[in-house]
């Protein structure tokens, strides 16, 4: 399963909240509160990769300064995969939303999906991408089917693009940008990172 966080042209990832949201994913997911790793993780400049006991591996990159990618994969099955994914991306979106408020972007589902999309920042081709609102539309109106961009592509199952099984319209709201309610605890939201070209 790979989600995308896209923005949009004159937008971009400043290099503070690339560190941020790669500390944060560390801290609340590789881990415990007496700072004992919980999880095998890698990091590198742009991005951590860890192994849960949840049985899902993840790994996220931000590439470009416009980029977020969140890959996850798992052989606990597809339930486990969306929930821990939906939680990741969530924690992305938190975090950006504290930091960078007016980060304009679109969230897509990859699929198919290929290592060279991990080094490749450029979009992928149409039919590869999905967009988050229009699958979380498609189930909010009780249809298992979705459209890819891409105007000469058919519809595919919903479940194709997350493991094997169809999301719940929840975890599918989670994917979603700027899908996390600003609630006003956070007084990192004066802070605006977003870099206008």
């Amino acid at each position: 399963m790979c989600w995308q966080l896209r923005t949009e042209k004159k937008h971009f990832i400043s290099i503070h909240l690339l560190q941020t949201i790669i500390l944060h994913l560390a801290a609340n997911h590789v881990f415990t509160r007496n700072s004992v790793r919980q999880h095998c993780c890698r990091i590198w400049i742009n991005g951590l990769s860890w192994s849960s006991t949840k049985g899902v591996d993840v790994a996220i990159q931000i590439s470009d300064s416009s980029v977020v990618q969140v890959v996850g994969g798992s052989k606990a099955g597809p339930e486990r995969l969306q929930e821990y994914t939906s939680a990741i991306v969530q924690d992305v979106v938190k975090t950006i939303n504290q930091l960078s408020p007016k980060l304009e972007a679109t969230p897509y589902i990859i699929h198919p999906y290929t290592h060279m999309l991990w080094e490749d920042p450029k979009p992928p081709q149409p039919h590869s991408l999905y967009p988050v609102s229009d699958i979380s539309s498609c189930i909010s109106c009780g249809d298992n089917y979705t459209l890819s961009l891409s105007p000469n592509t058919s519809s595919i199952p919903i479940g194709q693009l997350f493991g094997g099984e169809l999301p719940s319209l929840s975890t599918v709201q989670r994917l979603d940008y700027p899908g996390v309610a600003q609630d006003g605890e956070l007084g990192l939201s004066q802070r605006d990172e977003v870099g206008v070209v």
